[in-house]
């Protein structure tokens, strides 16, 4: 028999991994073009779209992937990471054109099992020389439960990690002998790694570069006097290709990452770090234990809850036998660095606060109870570990250590005198590892059966015109399945997610969904009319609706569907699956319109005396100037109303008595925003913050915007709006006035109004310190708008239509007047007309 070179031996372990993969993710290679394979309703279709969005940018509409066009329709989505991770989106772009992009997954998927494996293989085999340990090293690390976990759940771009095991190689023979060649070769591995999936970057190159130079430094430079010149030079040989490839898709991501509006800032990292005792607990859906039932039901009270997303990270107990036994095998030189490994993102992907058995842990000092802080928390705020949310996906940088020492595990085992039946334990511990690691055996399909008519759509050579919307849009696996059609009939469509919930398009989701929903009486609102939402369908350039008829399954989608056959008349295309309907053509809106659903409104307007907000959604067709007119009652004391979207400036409004308010005019550039109507906190003290009944909400189109009317002092307080009202029992006239004010002055101001007759004689005067003292400079708040109403020594009998208010702000200790910021009377004074509203009507203060 011929002996085997050592390359067709390689070819012969990478053939072997790529066997376990497609054996383990049973059915996929067999029906490697009849859909993406995974779990349904997860990630899986999210990553098929992307792959198909690639090719559509690129070669359809020859676009940066960034410029997300097809989603969030129609302002579409500006996502930085579609341009910054190409590497796979690239690599699967011919398959994606011969076949189809569920075919370029399960591709990925495939490949990234068999060439992780290997090139964990060839590290292990270079550090040990042994090839049997290099397999089982590969094995342990490609297998493991936290990347079946990810890879069920559809993580395309963090399990396509194999380039990570070859920096990890290059690195350690870099420090070894560092020069020229070896730099190159680390900078080349971490290019494509960095291009992968920018959050490799973080989970993958710093730890790693971190621990093994660290142990590079402590264990050659004491011996090599030349170590550090030569580390330096071969390090700038490394960044030449870094920075060729790299460079400019990070140095675009970075410039452009504020188009983002913050929806990429990390959220809910505690969440997705990892439990202390989930490192030792298998998945409860491991085919193997759960058949057999081999966890007891008794422990299931003591274990923490395992969510595939993200929460799987169990080592593997034939990994922790195999690695337990390298450790105490090898020299401590040798084992240093993956053990360091081992502890460095163990204690990092446990996140910020320690988890044990689903619990948060704490400890008590004196009355004070803490949670138990953990280096991430510290840690989260420095690039690159700021730019992810999920800890936990450090576990799999973690399974490189113990794959690693598991290796050295190996070749003590197989070059012991017992060494026969020591090689069917190693075989064995193998496959017991394989086993124990299974998420799911087989593989499901998760792209779900196709329409017809998307079939159609597709055969067209051209794009049908305008936007399509899916119904019902609630929810990430209806977004999901959204976005999968749209591989097929290429329009764009509202709504929309990428790797995260954009608050524009999520808004615009629930936007159009309440297009579709019947009119409620909402007793502060006005509602839309068949013709307003008709018009509102036609400046969105919404063409179709489709209802998927396997998502609507509860009351409010029935009542929607009823609804949308009113609306648009009768659907052009029904089967099994959808209903397709036709936007009839005609004007578009030209003005802004408001929908409120009516379960976030009591029937009696009543606004909760919690600050969770209740909320409106406004389509604002063309750039205009809004402000809102709020006719309010606070039902038990003075409160702050505030209006925020989150991207415009937010209105703040002191609400201290029954009557109208109306904010500040803001410019408002076309789209969609959710208006919160939140009863804010800003009211410090025993009285707390009290509710508000809402009798009108109206939005209002002034045209422009309107400068303050004065701004006293170094930009201290602004008079925004003033009106004079009459008391309809008394006769009495009253002064309303509007402050917004900015930075409290040093004293507190006194307002002081002359009523001047037509020949300019002061006939009458008011001194009144604001709000009757009620709320002195000390407690202002700036930006909230606080209203004063002034009584007038006026009677509405007498011939005030002549009259002429002069007001200002004087220091009652001294009697020097406020300065006014060009002021247009030389005594700091401003002269307003005398002019009666019909629209308000207050009652003073007894």
């Amino acid at each position: 028999m011929p002996k085997l070179t050592p390359w067709t031996k390689h070819w012969l372990i990478l053939a072997g991994y790529a066997a376990l993969a497609i054996g383990l993710t049973h059915p996929m290679f067999w029906n490697i073009t009849r859909g993406a394979y995974g779990q349904a309703g997860k990630d899986v279709l999210h990553y098929v779209w992307q792959l198909w969005w690639a090719k559509q940018a690129l070669l359809t509409l020859h676009q940066l992937p960034s410029h997300v066009t097809s989603l969030g329709w129609p302002d579409g989505i500006y996502h930085p990471l579609l341009f910054v991770n190409p590497y796979i989106d690239l690599l699967g772009l011919p398959i994606t054109l011969i076949s189809s992009s569920s075919t370029t997954y399960n591709f990925h998927v495939l490949l990234s099992f068999t060439l992780s494996g290997f090139t964990a293989y060839l590290l292990g085999y270079n550090l040990t020389g042994h090839r049997a340990a290099g397999f089982v090293a590969g094995l342990i690390f490609a297998f493991t439960a936290h990347r079946w976990a990810h890879a069920y759940t559809g993580h395309l771009y963090h399990i396509t990690i194999y380039w990570g095991p070859l920096f990890a190689w290059a690195l350690w023979r870099f420090l070894r002998t560092p020069n020229r060649k070896w730099g190159l070769w680390l900078g080349l591995t971490a290019s494509f790694l960095a291009l992968t999936h920018v959050m490799h970057t973080a989970y993958w190159l710093l730890p790693v570069t971190l621990v093994l130079f660290i142990w590079g430094w402590r264990t050659y430079s004491p011996a090599q006097p030349g170590w550090w010149p030569a580390v330096i030079k071969g390090g700038l040989w490394s960044l030449l290709p870094f920075a060729l490839a790299v460079g400019p898709f990070y140095t675009y991501f970075f410039v452009t990452l504020g188009q983002t509006e913050g929806d990429l800032e990390a959220g809910g990292i505690v969440g997705n770090s990892t439990d202390l005792l989930a490192y030792l607990t298998p998945s409860w859906t491991n085919p193997i234990l759960s058949t057999y039932h081999l966890i007891p039901t008794a422990m299931a009270q003591y274990l923490p809850p395992v969510d595939l997303d993200e929460n799987v990270t169990y080592i593997g107990l034939a990994a922790l036998i195999l690695a337990a036994i390298g450790f105490f095998t090898i020299p401590k030189t040798s084992r240093r660095p993956w053990f360091w490994l081992i502890i460095v993102t163990g204690i990092l992907a446990l996140g910020p606060f320690l988890k044990f058995g689903g619990e948060l842990l704490t400890y008590t000092v004196g009355e004070s109870q803490s949670y138990v802080l953990m280096p991430y928390a510290v840690l989260a705020k420095i690039p690159p570990l700021s730019w992810g949310r999920t800890t936990g996906r450090l576990t799999q940088t973690l399974m490189l250590g113990v794959s690693m020492l598991s290796a050295y595990g190996v070749v003590y085992l197989l070059t012991r005198p017992s060494r026969h039946l020591l090689t069917v334990a190693v075989v064995g511990l193998a496959a017991w590892f394989v086993a124990e690691s299974l998420v799911a055996f087989p593989f499901t399909r998760a792209t779900p059966t196709v329409s017809p008519y998307y079939f159609q759509l597709q055969a067209d050579s051209t794009v049908p015109a305008g936007g399509m919307l899916d119904l019902p849009l609630r929810n990430k696996e209806e977004v999901n399945l959204a976005m999968f059609n749209q591989t097929f009939h290429r329009m764009p469509m509202v709504g929309g997610y990428i790797h995260r919930r954009f608050r524009k398009v999520e808004w615009g989701e629930h936007f159009a969904d309440l297009l579709f929903r019947p009119a409620t009486a909402i007793p502060a609102f006005t509602s839309p009319t068949d013709t307003d939402r008709l018009a509102t369908l036609n400046a969105l350039g919404l063409s179709r609706v489709v209802l998927h008829k396997d998502m609507a399954n509860n009351a409010l989608d029935e009542e929607q569907t009823t609804f949308l056959d009113h609306l648009l008349g009768p659907a052009i295309y029904d089967d099994d699956l959808i209903t397709v309907y036709q936007v009839p053509p005609g004007e578009p809106r030209q003005h802004p319109i408001v929908f409120a659903r009516a379960s976030n409104w009591t029937q009696d307007g009543l606004f909760p005396e919690s600050n969770s907000p209740r909320h409106v959604y406004v389509y604002v067709p063309q750039p205009t100037y809004l402000s809102w007119t709020l006719t309010v009652t606070p039902m038990a004391g003075p409160t702050v109303m505030s209006l925020d979207t989150e991207v415009l400036p937010r209105d703040q409004i002191m609400v201290a008595r029954p009557g109208q308010y109306t904010t500040l005019t803001r410019p408002v550039a076309p789209g969609i925003y959710r208006y919160n109507f939140v009863n804010d906190d800003l009211c410090h003290g025993d009285s707390g913050c009290f509710p508000l009944r809402f009798d009108q909400v109206q939005l209002n189109e002034p045209g422009r915007s309107e400068p303050p009317l004065a701004v006293w002092g170094d930009n201290n307080i602004e008079l925004t709006r003033y009106a004079v009202a009459a008391d309809p029992a008394t006769g009495q006239l009253l002064l309303v006035l509007d402050w917004l004010p900015r930075t409290p002055p040093a004293v507190e101001p006194t307002l002081f109004v002359h009523i001047l007759d037509a020949d300019g004689n002061r006939i009458q005067q008011v001194d009144r310190r604001l709000l009757d003292g009620n709320y002195p400079p000390s407690i202002w708040t700036p930006e909230v708008v606080i209203r004063d109403i002034v009584p007038l020594p006026v009677r509405f009998d007498e011939p005030w239509q002549n009259y002429t208010l002069r007001l200002g702000l004087y220091d009652v200790a001294d009697g020097s007047r406020l300065p006014i910021a060009d002021a247009p009377n030389s005594d700091q004074t401003l002269d307003l007309p005398f002019n009666l509203s019909a629209e308000l009507s207050y009652t003073p203060e007894p």
